[in-house]
């Protein structure tokens, strides 16, 4: 098989049709794509596919989504190491033979879904910048962790 089909559950996308579209699919791909290159440099990652591949039905463990990783990179021609670029997630998306192909509605609740870990950030600022600052490392660390937002240890481009 092309996929390991156990470890993708279909069934949750039927319950996301009920969406209403705003954007065209080009732009809802893009604002997928941007949304999960969290570090800004137009590549996605295994670990960004990930993201996008559990919002899409992909309920498998992260050694799971190893081999999976490797078997769409070889399928598509990706370079596993570069990840791949927005042509590569659009071709990616808009096959609708793959497991990644989601219709426009799909697209529209998957960009939500991406977006919400946003909401939490604004509650965490609000409690860093709530935060008594006693020393400049204090205020160092406090900036740092609202400059964090993906949490990874590496200050986010904006």
């Amino acid at each position: 098989p092309r996929f390991s089909e156990r470890s993708w559950d279909t069934s949750s996308k039927s319950s996301l049709n009920s969406r209403i579209l705003t954007l065209s699919r080009p732009a809802y791909v893009q604002a997928i794509f941007d949304a999960l290159d969290v570090q800004g440099v137009g590549r996605l990652g295994p670990k960004e596919l990930m993201r996008f591949a559990t919002a899409s039905g992909f309920n498998g463990s992260e050694k799971d989504w190893a081999q999976e990783y490797v078997v769409i990179s070889q399928l598509y021609g990706w370079d596993q190491n570069k990840g791949l670029d927005l042509a590569g997630f659009q071709t990616f998306v808009d096959d609708g033979d793959s497991v990644g192909y989601n219709d426009d509605e799909e697209l529209a609740a998957l960009l939500r879904a991406l977006k919400e870990p946003a909401k939490s950030h604004k509650r965490r600022d609000t409690e860093l910048a709530s935060t008594t600052v006693g020393s400049v490392p204090d205020f160092n660390m406090v900036f740092f962790n609202l400059m964090d937002r993906n949490q990874d240890g590496v200050i986010d481009r904006a």
